[in-house]
């Protein structure tokens, strides 16, 4: 679709009949829709009310397809073929990882990396305080327990399943060090948090951890 140039309107009509049986067949097609803005940039609001919908609701499938469509519409605009994003959007999923919002975290936190990575200029000053806020419960939601502290977490709620701390360390691991980049491209002394997220990578026993830090 990002190819497709607008003047094809028989090609485009196809695109929206399919997108809308899918739709209609509970096939979610949030990811690929700021594509279609290509074609309708006059539906801009109406796509980013859907999103925030989907947010909202808070089904898996849902947020993850949302945040995707969200890095892909910035994406977009960067190119200046389709309207700009509005802000709170990604402010909405700056919040999520700030306050570790399930479901989907571990697909938001992919999303808002590769914002930072690939559409750095949109960040703003409030969107990276929120992630290094998020980043600063992720060092200690995602630790590993000793087998104590695993019995204790047996019986008490985590926000962050146990089984699933790897993939979220992994996953802070790499957000931080992207945002590490960041505050280095713009000239401006890295929040402390990125700090200790570079020692857990030199430190932490997971391989996958410690590969995130890449420089």
């Amino acid at each position: 679709m990002p190819r497709l140039p607008r003047e094809c309107h028989t090609e485009w009509e196809t695109i929206g009949r399919v997108l809308n049986e899918l739709d209609d067949n509970n096939i979610i097609t949030l990811g690929c829709l700021p594509a279609t803005l290509l074609a309708w940039p006059e539906r801009a609001g109406e796509l980013a009310i859907r999103l925030r919908n989907a947010l909202q609701k808070g089904d898996d499938k849902g947020v993850a397809g949302a945040s995707e469509a969200i890095r892909y519409w910035a994406l977009l605009a960067l190119s200046r073929k389709v309207p700009k994003m509005p802000e709170g959007l990604l402010d909405e999923l700056c919040h999520r990882v700030e306050v570790r919002q399930l479901p989907a975290l571990d697909a938001v936190i992919v999303c808002v990396t590769r914002v930072v990575r690939e559409t750095p200029k949109i960040i703003s000053a409030k969107q990276t305080c929120s992630l290094c806020l998020g980043l600063e419960y992720l060092l200690e939601e995602t630790r590993l327990p000793n087998r104590e502290e695993r019995m204790a977490l047996a019986s008490n709620t985590s926000r962050i399943p146990v089984e699933q701390r790897p993939r979220y360390r992994s996953l802070g691991a790499w957000l931080a060090f992207n945002l590490h980049q960041y505050f280095k491209r713009i000239h401006s002394p890295p929040p402390p948090v990125l700090a200790q997220w570079k020692e857990v990578c030199e430190q932490d026993p997971l391989p996958e951890v410690r590969r995130q830090w890449q420089a």
